[in-house]
């Protein structure tokens, strides 16, 4: 699995280490399908890794930092 981060029109690409079987995803809501404890820790992880970003996002922007891709991307592969 990738997450991309796509910022001011620059797209950026990183592996979360992590492998999924594409029939097992819902593609509109961008989490895994069923109710398997697999399932439930990779949904988890994706909206851990969410909040994490968006964590960072804000605090970038409350400290008049510009936000850029690579700064997303970098910050993903520490939080992993």
């Amino acid at each position: 699995m990738y997450v991309r981060f796509t910022v001011d029109g620059i797209p950026k690409e990183a592996s979360t280490r992590r492998q999924w079987d594409i029939n097992r995803w819902d593609q509109k809501e961008g989490k895994a399908i069923g109710t398997k404890e697999d399932v439930k820790t990779l949904n988890a992880f994706l909206e851990s890794l969410t909040t994490k970003v968006n964590s960072y996002k804000t605090e970038l922007f409350n400290k008049g930092i510009p936000v850029s891709s690579v700064d997303l991307i970098n910050f993903i592969m520490v939080v992993q």
